[in-house]
């Protein structure tokens, strides 16, 4: 419902120093701050924890470390095992003439994992 005023009225519905706001007008823009903020600060303590848990564990991080394996020992055709994670690792040197032949850029080493699954 609209209410009629008359011309010589007061512009009541903007801001600056001719405003006049009544006290429920200023007390619902703070709420709806204030919602909106606590809003916020919801989302970002129950999206936080999220995220969190899908980074690895230490023991994960720990159990995944680095294998290290001397290459530079290896023979062509030579093939050798190393473990990784309690799974073998099969380690094979090219030799030139299959990575000619293959015109492979890949380095002349194939690593080959095998998983097992229960």
């Amino acid at each position: 419902m609209a209410i009629a005023t008359s011309p010589d009225a007061p512009h009541t519905s903007g801001h600056g120093a001719g405003s006049t706001h009544s006290p429920g007008e200023t007390r619902r823009d703070f709420l709806m701050l204030a919602t909106g903020a606590a809003g916020a600060v919801a989302v970002v303590a129950a999206v936080g924890p999220q995220v969190d848990q899908m980074n690895p564990a230490a023991d994960t991080r720990a159990a995944g470390a680095p294998t290290e394996v001397a290459l530079s020992k290896r023979q062509p055709r030579q093939q050798s095992q190393a473990p990784w994670r309690s799974h073998p690792m099969f380690l094979l040197r090219r030799t030139p003439a299959t990575m000619k032949r293959r015109k492979s850029r890949l380095p002349d080493f194939r690593i080959l994992m095998a998983l097992r699954t229960l």
